[in-house]
């Protein structure tokens, strides 16, 4: 991701309209297509759910690496174990 400021929100709003357009898309075949359209549809609804879900597990532990190896991390917080957060133990 080149520009996340710019690239991430507009990633975020595209899928959100995207899920939208599935759900109201499953009643519209529904009513179109009849029962096969809608019978695709709400099988395609779990796969973009399966889809965002493993976008977010792959991500989500990335900012936690990030954050300490930029200093942003929570104080104490901050130093990185075998690339992953350590909390700093007195001795």
């Amino acid at each position: 991701m080149f520009n996340p400021k710019r690239d991430l929100p507009k990633a975020f709003a595209v899928s959100f309209l995207f899920v939208v357009v599935l759900y109201i898309g499953a009643d519209v075949a529904g009513r179109v297509l009849g029962p096969v359209g809608a019978k695709f549809l709400v099988i395609v609804i779990p796969l973009a759910i399966v889809g965002t879900v493993n976008g977010l597990s792959l991500t989500a532990p990335r900012i936690y690496y990030a954050q300490p190896k930029d200093g942003l991390f929570l104080p104490g917080l901050n130093r990185l174990h075998r690339d992953a957060p350590l909390q700093a133990t007195t001795p």
